[in-house]
């Protein structure tokens, strides 16, 4: 039978419920109304959980990290204990509003157990009658004053331990998120880490995950900080696979360790996680350099092809990031929306560096769809 799935869109808030053997599934996108303060946002995400009568599994956060601090308080002061884990970016609204949004997935109908390290909080599992589920937040070296490269490999361990604790490991990791502090000074030392990680875990032998590489600081200070969402699966039929790229080539070509997409089919659904995609060809090159405009439209077109590979479109995204380098080009992006009348969909538009300095735009997408 498929899946149940319900949206609904009010002032400042936009939603995704997906109904799935007895759990039920929250993606939720949360904007500043007009100057609303983050402890107010904060408030205003708590209330929406406890109406939906869900439990947050995954919080992430683009503002200014001067406001780190009064988020977390104002979010645990709403919320029974412990506090989630929480992945707060660095990335800048480009409409003058105190964050850029906030993106939250929740869960009913299943019990969610709190993974604690001994930072705090970092994770939280959960499961249903197809598979055990961790998502971990905000996992970082804890080590600020050391090299970006050593602090990568402390970060990566942090995260399989995370992953570990909740009885899981790296090879069911199914997407990773890494934002890095100075992206652009240190990418090279950052991929030739994260490959020798994964070949000593034999991840290539197994699914190499959807992953958004991005510059951005941290709360923490910090190189990087990262995320990640790992499924452990207990019933034939439920699968994670590798989706490949219709007009583009594999990262691996060019040194980077992950997959452009990844499809989970449980029965009834299906979700897919698009990494971050820029305006990257068929041969890992660069492409329409120096024209925003244009670097959007083969942005689009790359993504729409992976949609429609696996016969989705643009409605069926329930998760959305856009990142621009430059701010101004936010209503550029936006525009483009307008004029090609996209369905309204969860957008966060965040300013942040991305993984070339040529490139000055990239998004990521997460599509779900029933049968």
């Amino acid at each position: 039978m498929p899946a149940a799935i319900r949206r609904a869109t009010e002032r400042g808030l936009q939603t995704t419920v997906i109904e799935q053997s007895g759990v039920s599934t929250v993606y939720a996108a949360l904007w500043p109304d007009g100057d609303e303060t983050e402890a107010a946002l904060a408030g205003r995400c708590a209330a929406f959980l406890r109406e939906s009568g869900t439990a947050i599994v995954k919080c992430d956060v683009f503002g200014p990290c001067v406001r780190y601090k009064q988020f977390v308080r104002a979010l645990a002061a709403h919320l029974p204990p412990p506090c989630p884990p929480v992945t707060w970016v660095e990335g800048l609204s480009c409409n003058g509003a105190p964050l850029a949004g906030i993106l939250v997935r929740s869960v009913a109908g299943a019990r969610v157990d709190t993974v604690c390290l001994d930072a705090g909080p970092v994770a939280r599992a959960w499961e249903d009658a197809t598979g055990r589920y961790c998502i971990v937040g905000g996992i970082n070296s804890g080590a600020p004053g050391i090299m970006p490269a050593q602090q990568t490999q402390l970060t990566l361990e942090a995260l399989e331990s995370a992953l570990n604790a909740a009885g899981m490991d790296t090879t069911n990791l199914v997407r990773t998120w890494f934002y890095n502090d100075r992206l652009l000074e240190w990418y090279g030392a950052f991929n030739a880490v994260r490959t020798r990680f994964y070949r000593d875990r034999g991840i290539f032998e197994k699914l190499l995950p959807a992953s958004t590489g991005i510059g951005g600081r941290n709360p923490h200070e910090t190189a990087l900080v990262a995320a990640a969402e790992a499924i452990a699966f207990k019933v034939n039929g439920a699968s994670a696979r590798e989706i490949s790229s219709p007009l583009q080539n594999q990262a691996l070509g060019y040194g980077s360790a992950f997959s452009r997409a990844v499809e989970i089919e449980t029965p009834g659904l299906r979700r897919l996680l698009i990494s971050g995609t820029a305006s990257i060809n068929e041969r890992g090159e660069t492409v329409f350099k120096g024209d925003t405009a244009a670097q959007i439209d083969q942005t689009i077109k790359v993504v729409q092809a992976i949609l429609e590979s696996r016969s989705m479109d643009w409605a069926d995204t329930v998760r959305a990031i856009a990142y621009v380098k430059n701010p101004g080009d936010a209503g550029t992006f936006t525009g483009f929306l307008r004029e090609r009348s996209f369905p309204q969909l969860p957008w966060i538009i965040a300013e942040n560096d991305v993984c070339r300095d040529d490139l000055l735009f990239e998004i990521e997408v997460d599509a779900v769809k029933g049968f």
